[in-house]
């Protein structure tokens, strides 16, 4: 009776425990390298790895093939194009009942794309659901990242309490991911809202803050070579918010640095 039992709820619960799986064993190994490639803006590369996505028999990897594509396609500001991409990318995973665990990088681009066009309640709504499931997975990484898009979400919406709480948020899971390109290009990314933090709040210690990230930046940067993304990123913000304080000359010198 006990083993009739157990097979019975083996019975139920399978197609449970095979929805969570990713079908797609191409992009399980490939979707680290496709998201460093994201980061670093690394066009040429990432368009190759969607190719081989692409010719893979399986719907889902198409469907993944479809999100990166459109990911290329925001960054040159042609939407329309992107939102068709999408909109296949969101068909084929829904015929393959693909998993929400296995959508994050869906909606990470579904926001992004409602973020270029404006439409901030949408974007939104998908970075909570993405931060939902960086909860659950309990990545210290998406958690950073799911912040980060938050705050700047609400910079936009002219909310600035909710900025900041998410911002200091962001800096919190930023600060416990390891030493890497990631974590100090998140640290820039996280400079630009504690300077909207500054400018809305009028704390010096917001500006002494971006201060602290920079130096953190500037010494990994110069472990990478001696030139590289992350320190022309390091030059790009100085000059950026050297010009905010009326300091031309460094600014000028700071973005001088940026194309040596």
């Amino acid at each position: 009776m006990r083993l009739i039992l157990l097979l019975s709820l083996f019975i139920i619960f399978t197609p449970v425990i095979k929805a969570q799986q990713c079908a797609c064993n191409s992009y399980a190994s490939m979707q680290k390298q496709m998201d460093s490639l994201v980061d670093i803006a690394d066009y040429e590369n990432l368009n190759t790895a969607t190719k081989q996505l692409l010719s893979d028999n399986s719907a889902e990897c198409k469907a993944y093939a479809y999100v990166y594509m459109a990911e290329m396609l925001i960054k040159n500001a042609q939407t329309d194009s992107a939102q068709t991409l999408m909109d296949l990318a969101g068909d084929l995973f829904t015929k393959c009942n693909t998993s929400e665990s296995c959508k994050y990088r869906y909606y990470f681009e579904c926001a992004e794309l409602a973020f270029y066009n404006n439409n901030y309640e949408k974007a939104l709504e998908y970075s909570l659901k993405i931060m939902e499931l960086a909860t659950e997975e309990k990545s210290v990484l998406k958690l950073a990242e799911c912040n980060l898009r938050v705050a700047n979400i609400f910079v936009k919406m002219s909310q600035p309490e909710k900025a900041r709480d998410y911002a200091i948020a962001a800096k919190g899971y930023i600060g416990r991911l390891p030493d890497s390109y990631k974590k100090y290009h998140l640290y820039n990314v996280l400079a630009n809202r504690y300077n909207n933090m500054y400018q809305d709040f009028k704390e010096k210690k917001y500006l002494d803050t971006i201060e602290m990230f920079m130096g953190g930046i500037r010494a990994h940067a110069i472990k990478l070579g001696p030139y590289n993304r992350l320190l022309e990123q390091y030059y790009r913000k100085k000059a950026f918010l050297s010009l905010k304080v009326k300091d031309l000359d460094n600014s000028l010198k700071y973005l001088d640095s940026a194309h040596n």
